[in-house]
């Protein structure tokens, strides 16, 4: 391998390091000592899914978020204060976080169905 093909290759993995630090930007403008610990997993959790990461960038007020009026992010919302009045705290954050992750899991591939109906 020559030295330009190395380099290149170099500043293609630096690149796609640099664009996977973006695309998870937004996790850590809170910072934090979750952050310090989970930083590095996740960059490689991001990386791992390739260009999808891309859909963390669209803003709040497009899919796949929810709108705030979205029915089953209300039931999430109201469910998890009533987990936290009877199991606290940590039950009700658990049970929120795999609740909606799933929900959103099926709301993405709903729409991914529409869109191959409507063609």
């Amino acid at each position: 391998m020559s030295d330009l093909s190395y380099w290149t290759l170099a500043e293609r993995d630096q690149q796609l390091n640099d664009a996977v630090e973006d695309a998870i930007a937004h996790l850590y403008e809170d910072g934090g000592a979750a952050l310090a610990r989970w930083k590095d997993r996740l960059s490689e959790y991001v990386d791992l899914q390739g260009t999808l990461d891309a859909l963390r960038l669209r803003p709040s007020t497009e899919q796949p978020w929810p709108a705030f009026d979205n029915p089953m992010l209300g039931y999430l919302k109201e469910r998890s204060a009533e987990i936290v009045a009877k199991d606290g705290l940590e039950a009700a954050v658990t049970w929120l976080a795999a609740k909606a992750w799933f929900e959103g899991a099926l709301a993405e591939r709903s729409r991914f169905i529409r869109l191959l109906d409507a063609d």
